[in-house]
C-alpha cells in the first residue's frame, strides 16, 4: 500500500508544478470580460468575435477568426444587396484579418456589382450596411462612408481614429477599416472573392 500512495502522492505533486492550460470556459469568460471593457473600434478590434457576431447580425454568416495564410482570419458568405430576381445580383462580403489570434488588423466590406440594372440598390443597401454595422459598436463617421459609396468616389480617411478606405470601382467596392498603428492594406486586390 505504501508504493502505491507513494506514486499518487508523487503524481499529484508533479502535477500542482505544471501551469494547467485555460479551459474553454476561461477562456471565454476573459473573452466576455474583454469586449464588456472596450467599446467602439477597440472592440470591433481588440474582440474578433465582437465584429463577426455584428456581421452576422446582418446575414453573413461568418465562421470563427482562425489561423490563415499570412495570420489569422475570418470570411463571411457572399450575401445579396441588389433585386434577388436580376440573373446575376451584386453580393457583399465581410472579411476580417489579422497578424494575432486574439486582435484583429482589418475589417473589409466589399461589394461585387455584377447586376448593373440595379446598381443605385446594390450601394444604397451596401452602405446601410455598413453604418448598422458601426452603429452596433456606437462609432459615428458623419456619414463620411455612406455617402462616399452612394457617390461613387473614393476615400481615404479618419473614421474615430481608425484609417477609413473607400475604394471605388464601375464594378466593385471595397471599404477597410484599419486598426491604429497598422499599414493599410492594398485595396486593388479582390478580398473575399
Amino acid at each position: 500500500m505504501k508504493p502505491v500512495f507513494a506514486l499518487v502522492a508523487t503524481g499529484l505533486l508533479l502535477a500542482g508544478c505544471g501551469e494547467q492550460p485555460e479551459t474553454v470556459h476561461e477562456r471565454e469568460a476573459k473573452v466576455a470580460a474583454t469586449a464588456k471593457a472596450l467599446s467602439g473600434w477597440d472592440r470591433a478590434f481588440g474582440v474578433p468575435s465582437s465584429a463577426i457576431g455584428a456581421a452576422n447580425q446582418f446575414g453573413f454568416g461568418v465562421g470563427a477568426y482562425g489561423p490563415a495564410k499570412g495570420g489569422f482570419a475570418a470570411t463571411g458568405r457572399p450575401i445579396m444587396m441588389s433585386n434577388s430576381g436580376a440573373a446575376d445580383p451584386s453580393i457583399a462580403i465581410f472579411t476580417i484579418e489579422g497578424a494575432k489570434p486574439d486582435l484583429a488588423d482589418h475589417i473589409v466590406f466589399a461589394l461585387k456589382i455584377t447586376d448593373p440594372i440595379d446598381v443605385e440598390t446594390a450601394r444604397q443597401r451596401f452602405a446601410q450596411t455598413i453604418g448598422d454595422f458601426m452603429g452596433k459598436f456606437e462609432i459615428k463617421d458623419g456619414g463620411a462612408v455612406g455617402n462616399a459609396i452612394l457617390a461613387n468616389e473614393s476615400l481615404q480617411g479618419k473614421v474615430s481614429g481608425v484609417t477609413a478606405t473607400v475604394a471605388n470601382t464601375p464594378t466593385r467596392i471595397d471599404v477597410t477599416f484599419t486598426r491604429p498603428g497598422v499599414t493599410s492594406p492594398d485595396t486593388s486586390k479582390t478580398r473575399g472573392q
